[in-house]
């Protein structure tokens, strides 16, 4: 009787070990997806965010939408033309 609990015991032990086995795989690819999903976002906005002249001159602005069309003269300084 005492054999078969132990037995038991190993198995259910066993399987534990390999369940926390089988999530930390499955954790490390849910970040690799993670990852890899905020790069192709990041490099599909950068993508977006390049104006092309009519020279094939590249300009990239890597600043988010906000600080791109923040003011960067204050209202005192003169005059603002804000160039759309």
């Amino acid at each position: 009787m005492f054999l078969l609990k132990f037995l038991l015991f190993v198995f259910i032990c066993g399987i534990a070990v390999i369940l926390f086995i089988v999530l930390g795989i499955l954790g490390v690819f849910r970040k690799a997806r993670v990852q890899f999903r905020n790069e192709y976002t990041n490099a599909s906005r950068q993508q977006s965010q390049q104006t092309h002249y009519e020279d094939q001159e590249v300009v990239i602005d890597p600043r988010n939408a906000d600080e791109r069309s923040r003011k960067i003269i204050s209202e005192d300084e003169g005059e603002y033309v804000d160039f759309v």
